[in-house]
């Protein structure tokens, strides 16, 4: 699937990965693009299975590529994102060291800090909230999500 279709089709690209993961369980790329669609269809439950399936094999795995990519630092903040919505599993202190692993990998994502943002609010740690928002808009101001919660401040 190309990453068009992993956005535009969710469902689409769920159903694929569980499909390669039943032919290959062990398969960290499949887990990880399962976990990020799992997300967009708002099955938080399912992508915390699948980023912490990765993040423990991640860590033992021989592939250094996997180890080194991107692709890592987002698993963190999709756990992140999960565990802040997910009904079963709501945990905003671990999404708050999912964030702090997702920066220590790649700090300029301004995502990472939109999300570690709403963690600090749900922590209630409000002035470090809105310190991170700043960053998000400071690293990309066109961010849609960076200013949305930055407004949420509200501060004049």
């Amino acid at each position: 699937f190309s990453q068009g279709e992993a956005m535009s089709s969710p469902q689409k690209v769920f159903d694929i990965c569980t499909e390669a993961i039943e032919l290959d369980p062990t398969n960290l790329y499949a887990h990880a693009y399962r976990a990020i669609s799992a997300g967009k269809l708002l099955n938080y439950d399912q992508a915390i299975e699948d980023c912490t399936y990765i993040i423990n094999k991640s860590q033992r795995t021989l592939d250094k590529n996997f180890k080194r990519s991107s692709l890592i630092s987002s698993i963190y903040n999709e756990r992140a994102f999960a565990y802040l919505f997910s009904k079963n599993n709501k945990n905003p202190q671990a999404a708050l060291q999912d964030c702090n692993e997702a920066i220590s990998l790649k700090g300029d994502e301004s995502i990472y800090y939109v999300v570690r943002s709403m963690a600090y609010v749900d922590c209630g740690r409000y002035q470090e909230g809105y310190e991170d928002a700043l960053k998000a808009v400071q690293l990309d101001p066109n961010s849609q999500s960076a200013r949305a919660v930055l407004d949420r401040f509200d501060i004049k």
